[in-house]
């Protein structure tokens, strides 16, 4: 079976990439897959950022989530259904307390542009990543003055 590869060995990777590059529309770019529909893939991420981490893809190409459909979003759904079957049925344990998970994340993400100061590669290739919500693993990433954003334009009358 494929080993996961830590974030440092992902870089080594992707710094051989092209600026236009997309691993999820290469056929050829080694995915660990867990399951599948007919226009969506279910897949391990290859360089976790967390236990666990899975991502859901679309098998074609899509950048906007305007460019979803309804059908997408039921078999976004049955993926999704599948990832927290696979997390329930394996019985996955928060590995500081030992107590079973039972919340979860998902994140949706979306790339205006690739010209940004992340050292990561910048796909523009919608995808949803999903993981196992741990007491506190996100603490870490929480930005600290998030209580201080300026709501003024952000509300619609």
């Amino acid at each position: 079976m494929q080993k996961l590869l830590t974030r440092k060995e992902y870089s080594e990777v992707i710094s051989k990439f092209s600026k236009n590059y997309c691993a999820f529309c290469d056929k050829n770019f080694k995915q660990i897959e867990v399951r599948q529909t007919k226009e969506w893939n279910l897949v391990f991420n290859i360089a976790p950022y967390w236990l666990y981490h899975l991502i859901i893809y679309p098998k074609r190409h899509i950048e906007k989530m305007s460019e979803i459909s309804a059908e997408d979003f039921e078999q976004i759904k049955f993926l999704y259904d599948q990832a927290l079957g696979l997390y329930k049925d394996n019985k996955i344990k928060h590995k500081n307390t030992g107590k079973l998970i039972d919340q979860y994340v998902l994140i949706f993400r979306y790339r205006e542009s690739t010209e940004n100061n992340f050292k990561s590669y910048k796909v523009r290739h919608l995808h949803i990543h999903i993981s196992p919500d741990c007491e506190d693993s996100f603490d870490p990433i929480l930005d600290k003055d998030a209580s201080e954003t300026n709501l003024e334009n952000f509300i619609f009358s």
